[in-house]
């Protein structure tokens, strides 16, 4: 039995993950920030009071504080507490102004403005490939192991060993994304295209409803076929195709969470 760590660790461990991650976010509007000759004043990891830290050549100063749950990077010319710009910055010396965010064109405030979230999905793509480089990809293959009795899908013919091939027209390479478009349609007909044996069939499927309702009462609708795959394979990956996979899994990661959110 594993057991629940305590409330510290629990905290410690959260800090522990978060710190990088707002490293590496603040850094990604720090380095562009410098490269567009914007004047970074200070970096910092936490809020609140300044434990220690150290001020480099460019005048940066680097910083950890008491509070370790975000950070910032503070720009020549922020002139308030939460970097509201004023006309404060225009009555600066030509050599300081020039150096402060809003002195900068549009394009590269907005770079960046965007370079710390950038920062943390390119971050992602880096991690899920280094993953995949290392120990392959586990890709479910969309063949029918499982077929429940009474399901729609029993009853339209699928059987075990059914490969699907696509849905609606759509190429289906794995049971996530037949899972997906399932559930996405429930109680409409759907054009099943499968193999069977070496040979190509088609079929006409309706999904079953599956209702279900959240804690503040929401109901939701889901379609369902009745059929399961356990059956995993594992392929190796390239250090080209690496990239791809971390991009693709990104975008997958990020498609679950918006639509655990939705």
């Amino acid at each position: 039995m594993i057991e629940t760590p305590g409330f510290l660790w629990t905290v410690l461990f959260f800090i522990l993950a978060l710190a990088p991650l707002i490293f590496i976010h603040e850094m990604g509007h720090y380095l562009v920030a410098r490269w567009c000759g914007i004047k970074a004043e200070v970096f910092s990891i936490g809020f609140g009071k300044r434990l220690f830290g150290w001020t480099d050549a460019r005048g940066t100063d680097w910083r950890v504080c008491l509070v370790p749950l975000g950070g910032y990077v503070r720009f020549a010319g922020d002139m308030s507490p939460v970097s509201e710009p004023n006309d404060s910055w225009l009555e600066l010396p030509e050599a300081q102004r020039s150096v402060t965010f809003q002195s900068k064109p549009l394009w590269q405030r907005a770079a960046v403005v965007a370079a710390g979230p950038i920062t943390n999905l390119l971050l992602a793509v880096l991690i899920f490939a280094g993953f995949a480089l290392a120990f392959g990809k586990s890709v479910t293959p969309p063949v029918v192991q499982e077929v429940v009795a009474g399901s729609p899908a029993q009853k339209a013919g699928l059987a075990l060993g059914d490969r699907i091939k696509s849905i609606n027209g759509s190429e289906i390479e794995t049971f996530d994304a037949l899972s997906a478009m399932v559930q996405d349609r429930p109680g409409m007909k759907l054009r099943v295209e499968f193999e069977r044996q070496g040979q190509t069939k088609l079929l006409d499927i309706i999904p079953a409803v599956r209702t279900e309702k959240d804690r503040f009462g929401n109901i939701f609708r889901f379609g369902q076929l009745g059929i399961g795959s356990s059956k995993v394979e594992r392929l190796d990956v390239g250090l080209i195709e690496a990239p791809i996979v971390g991009v693709q899994e990104t975008i997958s990661t990020l498609d679950r969470m918006i639509g655990g959110l939705w």
